[in-house]
């Protein structure tokens, strides 16, 4: 998070000098390692995807940091296609643990009811 904020902050000139020296500092330091990280070829590129991204968001999906960091890793490293796969089974296993933390919580709903039932206007949809 700290490298997204420092690398893409810009230098403000009612900063002290030696404040932004230390800025554009910051900022060298960042950008080579991600190079050193992700690799020299492309590396203009695989700068801007690590910008594209931003800040990892705070951490919503508690078991799966690790998971999340692989994917955004992908994608910078320009390994777009298992980024994006990454990101879908990451997205269906959070749903997963969502409903399997949440279903006590809504057992007497209607709609919960209905799926117990097997009468889903999406199991009619895709069975009929």
């Amino acid at each position: 998070m700290i490298r997204a904020l420092t690398c893409f902050r810009k230098v403000k000139e009612e900063w002290e000098p030696e404040i932004q020296e230390q800025q554009r500092q910051n900022q060298a330091l960042v950008r080579q390692g991600l190079i050193y990280e992700f690799g020299t070829e492309n590396y203009e590129l695989k700068i801007q995807n690590f910008a594209v991204l931003g800040a990892a968001p705070w951490s919503v999906v508690a078991l799966h940091n690790i998971y999340l960091a692989q994917a955004r890793a992908a994608f910078v490293g320009m390994n777009y296609y298992p980024a994006l796969l990454g990101a879908c089974g990451l997205g269906e296993r959070i749903l997963n643990q969502l409903v399997l933390t949440l279903r006590e919580d809504y057992a007497g709903h209607d709609a919960t009811k209905r799926v117990v039932n097997k009468q889903s206007p999406l199991q009619h949809a895709v069975v009929g």
